[in-house]
């Protein structure tokens, strides 16, 4: 379906196995942008998103991560440092120019993790409601327990904290979502990730590019002390934005609006 809007399906190899991307080639100045999604999404869920982005940049790359959408699973297992790897890994392959990194939730902390290690690659960073802040292994526990989904009950519970208006769809994509939770890689996922992944502050105290940082006032997902450790610790260059209508997953509520603060952003810093 997306390849009647321009997409373009690829496979990039990776020590990890084949690495799926869609790719859309824009009509804008601004060079490449590069869209990455969090755990248990796929990049065909940043196709809205991409579709705007396409009229202000020339290349709109959309990665699906290790174990999700068509890229393979790692053979050992999906691990958080898994899943950045098969991040860079592909990121190494399929865009060898300089670029705008845009991470939704998980990806959003890889978005950081690759901003602080790599800031050579990027021309600057986006995340929206940025996964990685470090907590408390009770309180880490309590967010685990929310992505749970072995019941009809439990899946529409964490769809409804995904967004900051439930859509009339919420149902349907309950039942999605909640197949997509109790998929292998994803399982294993939650199996391995600990507080010990987390992010760490002086980490990001070190980017240098410019970074937008998102994080809706309708966020339900994670708790607002992720938002306080994030606007302590990230550099004092980062611009932050809460807009009123964003919950967890503005590219699916709001793809315009999310594009037009991207470009802007990026129009502003380049300018």
């Amino acid at each position: 379906m997306l390849d009647r809007k321009g997409f373009r399906s690829r496979f990039a190899k990776t020590a990890l196995g084949k690495s799926h991307y869609y790719e859309l080639k824009g009509s804008g100045p601004r060079g490449t942008i590069v869209l990455q999604h969090g755990i248990a999404s796929s990049g065909a869920a940043f196709a809205p998103l991409a579709g705007s982005l396409a009229k202000a940049f020339e290349r709109v790359v959309i990665l699906d991560a290790p174990g999700h959408g068509l890229s393979d699973a790692p053979a050992g297992g999906l691990t958080p440092e898994g899943f950045y790897q098969g991040v860079v890994q592909a990121l190494d392959e399929v865009v060898p120019e300089r670029f705008v990194l845009v991470g939704n939730s998980l990806g959003g902390a890889a978005a950081l993790r690759f901003a602080s290690t790599v800031p050579a690659r990027l021309r600057a960073t986006v995340v929206c409601s940025p996964g990685g802040a470090p907590t408390t292994d009770e309180d880490f526990q309590q967010l685990v327990r929310g992505f749970r989904a072995e019941t009809h009950r439990e899946a529409m519970a964490f769809a409804r904290r995904l967004y900051h208006v439930a859509p009339w769809h919420l149902p349907v994509s309950a039942a999605f979502i909640g197949g997509l939770l109790r998929r292998p890689p994803i399982r294993e996922f939650f199996k391995a990730v600990s507080s010990a992944d987390m992010l760490e502050p002086g980490s990001l105290q070190s980017i240098a590019a410019p970074l937008l940082f998102i994080w809706g006032k309708g966020e339900r997902l994670l708790p607002d002390t992720h938002r306080e450790f994030f606007l302590e610790h990230l550099p004092k260059h980062a611009v932050f934005e809460f807009p009123e209508r964003y919950g967890h997953v503005p590219q699916a509520e709001h793809p315009r609006d999310l594009a037009e603060r991207i470009v802007r952003f990026v129009s502003v810093e380049f300018t």
